[in-house]
């Protein structure tokens, strides 16, 4: 997680928040409320003008004052670059240390703070400019002996805007005595251009204070264009193909590959991160569409990749417009309503592709729940790491962090379901999911290009000797994905663009699907057996489809690579074959 501080040099005061502004009634209570906190140690009959903000019998700090004045200094801004939470703390928000009990605030900001960061790495951003109050050095101390182990151990960047020489002088004191290593995270920050290169400035609310400091040091704020490799921050669909019969890309192939074969015991997977700078590397030698192993890093860059990837997609895979419907979530408790929610409402809203990579990933994080004993990443714990990825609002990345916890519903109580019953939700032979994207049902014709008013699918239709059964295979990907009906129940479902199974090449191989074409992988042909049609692979006592599927896709990858190996010692070039 990173962390954005904004620290203001203490001389430089604005009257803009100040209780005497006169800027109307409204502004001055509001103003009163949050930065001329009466002290908790004056008697009831003392702070009769502030008595908001106090128990009335007490004389106590009210804590839901305070608590608004925490979430106004921590609060969290999607996550950076690398797909770690980032967390901002924006210093000009500090009210006056004389008026108010730092003390309790304290313990308010913390409680704040633990609503949006786990056992997870994470980075902050410090806003040190356009602030009225300094804290003074004892409080300073205490407050970072008051951080736990999570807090100081698993930051990994802490990022200081406008850092004055006493923001310096206090933060090198500070790391002396406290923590030598912590020095080494700490980067100073002159502008909000510079800011913008290393974490997604747009993400931030900046407040006004601190674009008005910043004006002093720079016109204009400038952000750097993004990069756009050949495979990070490109379309899901351009990758993938409309319908998903690429298949997976490549770099989130190569990742479940690898973390299925060598990450599902390692502690904390999803939640450590890497090195920065070897992430960045292994990232650029995607995009330029190089060979690389996976198995020569750790699993941690590889549960990393696949975050990145996530995030740098142009489109979320979760849009914003569905946040009104998702939120409905919270008050289902029954695990049976939630599969339900999210087969007939959130995986319907999806395009195709955005489904069939999110039941790959969901997969994935469902194997590695199961050794949850050993990695300690429960449901709970992979469904906060994975969901802020999914997710991005266009403009309010609060909405975001509410969204992908868990214990406040949204999509990341959605995300907890299906990783704990994804055979369950991505299995969609029969649901009604297939009904409603009967529109864009793969097309069914022996011929390459099939005609528009070719027939209805019916349960002739779809094979059933051996000869045929990669086709079959293929279908049940497709009905897996929702974009195909089941024989059995759809057979006689008219549509105008309703297309047969069979528009897929009939020598095309259910594995093919996991196949990407050109500039996504190697192809090879191989010699294997492969699996019944889709009919009798859901009979009683079978493994089903998902099972079938990934035992598929499982050989299908020890064969390309056995023949990629073969090739490298022989010392030649691995030849692309297809099976056209």
């Amino acid at each position: 997680m990173n962390f954005l501080f904004l620290v203001s040099d203490p001389r430089e005061a604005t009257s803009s928040i100040h209780p005497e502004d006169g800027c109307g009634t409204a502004s001055t209570v509001m103003s009163k409320s949050f930065f001329t906190f009466p002290r908790s140690s004056q008697a009831p009959g003392d702070v009769d003008e502030h008595y908001d903000a106090f128990d009335g019998h007490s004389g106590a700090p009210d804590v839901g004052v305070y608590d608004e004045l925490a979430r106004r200094i921590v609060y969290p801004a999607g996550v950076d670059y690398e797909g770690k939470p980032l967390v901002v703390m924006a210093a000009c928000n500090f009210p006056n240390p004389k008026d108010s009990d730092y003390d309790f605030l304290l313990q308010r900001v913390l409680a704040a703070l633990d609503l949006y960061i786990d056992e997870s790495d994470y980075s902050v951003v410090l806003l040190a400019g356009g602030g009225q109050h300094r804290m003074s050095w004892p409080w300073m101390l205490k407050s970072y002996g008051s951080l736990g182990r999570k807090y100081r151990k698993n930051i990994k960047s802490l990022y200081i805007l406008h850092s004055t020489w006493w923001v310096r002088v206090l933060f090198d004191l500070t790391n002396t005595i406290t923590s030598p290593k912590f020095a080494k995270k700490v980067k100073h920050v002159a502008t909000l251009s510079e800011l913008a290169t290393l974490v997604p400035l747009n993400q931030i609310d900046i407040p006004p204070e601190v674009y008005k400091h910043n004006s002093k040091y720079e016109a204009h704020v400038e952000v750097p264009a993004q990069d756009q490799g050949a495979m990070f921050g490109l379309k899901l669909e351009d990758v993938m193909g409309h319908e998903g019969e690429n298949g997976l890309p490549r770099v989130v192939r190569d990742v479940i590959n690898y973390l299925r074969a060598e990450g599902l015991n390692v502690e904390g997977i999803f939640r450590r991160s890497p090195s920065s700078a070897v992430l960045k590397q292994v990232k650029s030698a995607y995009d330029r569409d190089q060979n690389i192993s996976l198995s020569d890093y750790d699993p941690f860059l590889a549960a990393s990749l696949l975050k990145l990837y996530l995030r740098s997609l142009p489109e979320p895979i979760i849009p914003a417009d569905l946040y009104p419907a998702l939120k409905k979530v919270e008050p289902i408790t029954d695990d049976s309503e939630l599969v339900y929610f999210i087969r007939h409402t959130l995986l319907p809203n999806l395009g195709t592709p955005a489904v069939v990579l999110l039941s790959e990933i969901c997969s994935l994080l469902h194997d590695v729940s199961l050794h949850s004993s050993v990695n300690l990443m429960h449901a709970s714990n992979l469904a906060i790491c994975i969901s802020p990825c999914l997710l991005r609002h266009p403009t309010n990345p609060m909405v975001d962090a509410t969204m992908s916890n868990p214990q406040s519903g949204g999509v990341g109580k959605l995300i907890v379901a299906c990783i704990e019953r994804t055979h369950e939700i991505f299995d969609l032979e029969g649901s009604q999911m297939a009904q409603q994207k009967t529109d864009s049902a793969f097309s069914i014709s022996s011929t390459s290009q099939p005609s528009p008013t070719s027939p209805p699918p019916t349960a002739s239709t779809y094979p059933t000797s051996t000869n045929t059964a990669a086709t079959s295979s293929s279908t049940s990907t497709a009905r897996r994905a929702g974009i195909a009906p089941s024989p059995s129940k759809y057979s006689t479902i008219s549509s105008p663009r309703s297309r047969s199974v069979s528009a897929i090449n009939p020598r095309t191989r259910a594995e093919d699907l996991f196949v990407p074409k050109s500039g996504s992988g190697t192809r090879a042909s191989t010699e294997h057996k492969l699996p019944q049609p889709y009919q009798s692979v859901n009979r009683a006592g079978g493994k089903g489809v998902v099972g079938e599927l990934k035992r598929v896709f499982e050989e299908r990858s020890k064969v390309v690579e056995a023949q990629a190996q073969a090739e490298r010692n022989k010392g030649k070039t691995v030849i692309r074959r297809s099976f056209t």
